[in-house]
C-alpha cells in the first residue's frame, strides 16, 4: 500500500512537470497570430539558403516584413522584432522595433540596423537572428553570414597620451599610436601623422609594413611582420 501510495504521489508529480514543460513550450513556439513573410538585407531579398558576404564594419539595413494571420476583429499587442548577430564574442550586436499592434490580416515592415564589429573574426560564418514576439509566442528566422576583410582596412585601435589630462606649455607630450592591419591585403610604407592643430604642432612617423591576420597566422612561412604595431611619438607644446 505504501509502495502504491509513493507510485501515485510520483506519477502525479511527473503529470505536473510534463504540464509545467508544455506550458514553457507553448510560451516559445511559433506564433499562430503572425508570420514573417520576408527578410531584406540592404535591398536584397534573403531565404533560408542565402549565405549574405558582408565586411567588417558594414552597416547592414535590415527591413522585416510581417505578416497578420488574424481575423479582422482581433489584434495581438506589444509585439517586437529583433535583429542579433549570433557568436560574436566581444558583446551584443542587436536592434529592436516595438513594441506595435498587429490588427487582423495587415502586413507591417520594421526597419533595424546593425554594424558589423571591426573585431569580429574574418573568414568565419555567423548567425544574422530575427526574432519576432509577443508576451506569449514567437517566430524566427534565421540568415547566415559570412564575414569578409575590406581590402584596404587599417585601424587605429588606441591612442595613449602621457600625460593623459593635463600638461604645461613648454613640455613634451607622449603619444603612443597602436595600429591593426584588418584587410585583406598587406600594407606598406604606412605613414602615420600626429598633430594638434589648434596650436600648430605635428609629428609624423612612418611603418614599412604590416601583414594581414592570414599572414600573421601563417607559421610555415616564417613572417617576421605581425598584423599589429605600436609606435611612440612625440609633440613638444609650444612654450
Amino acid at each position: 500500500m505504501k509502495n502504491k501510495r509513493h507510485m501515485k504521489n510520483f506519477l502525479l508529480f511527473l503529470a505536473a512537470l510534463v504540464a509545467i514543460i508544455g506550458a514553457a513550450v507553448s510560451v516559445n513556439a511559433a506564433s499562430g497570430d503572425y508570420t514573417i513573410d520576408h527578410i531584406e538585407v540592404n535591398d536584397l531579398e534573403m531565404d533560408v539558403a542565402t549565405v549574405l558576404d558582408v565586411e567588417r564594419g558594414e552597416k547592414l539595413d535590415i527591413e522585416v516584413y510581417i505578416n497578420g494571420l488574424l481575423n479582422s476583429t482581433d489584434s495581438v499587442d506589444d509585439v517586437v522584432v529583433t535583429a542579433r548577430i549570433m557568436g560574436y564574442e566581444f558583446g551584443s550586436v542587436s536592434d529592436s522595433a516595438g513594441p506595435f499592434s498587429i490588427d487582423g490580416s495587415n502586413t507591417y515592415k520594421k526597419t533595424l540596423t546593425l554594424v558589423v564589429p571591426y573585431d569580429i573574426d574574418a573568414s568565419e560564418e555567423y548567425t544574422l537572428r530575427i526574432d519576432v514576439s509577443d508576451k506569449k509566442s514567437e517566430t524566427t528566422q534565421e540568415i547566415s553570414l559570412h564575414i569578409d576583410e575590406a581590402r584596404h582596412d587599417l585601424s587605429v585601435f588606441d591612442v595613449l597620451l602621457n600625460p593623459s589630462s593635463t600638461i604645461a606649455a613648454g613640455n613634451p607630450l607622449f603619444v603612443t599610436v597602436r595600429l591593426e592591419n584588418l584587410g585583406e591585403k598587406e600594407e606598406d610604407d604606412i605613414k602615420i601623422k600626429v598633430s594638434i592643430p589648434d596650436l600648430g604642432v605635428s609629428t609624423v612617423a612612418y611603418l614599412n609594413e604590416l601583414n594581414n591576420e592570414g599572414q600573421e597566422e601563417d607559421t610555415d612561412n616564417h613572417f617576421d611582420e605581425e598584423n599589429s604595431a605600436q609606435l611612440d611619438m612625440l609633440l613638444k607644446i609650444p612654450s
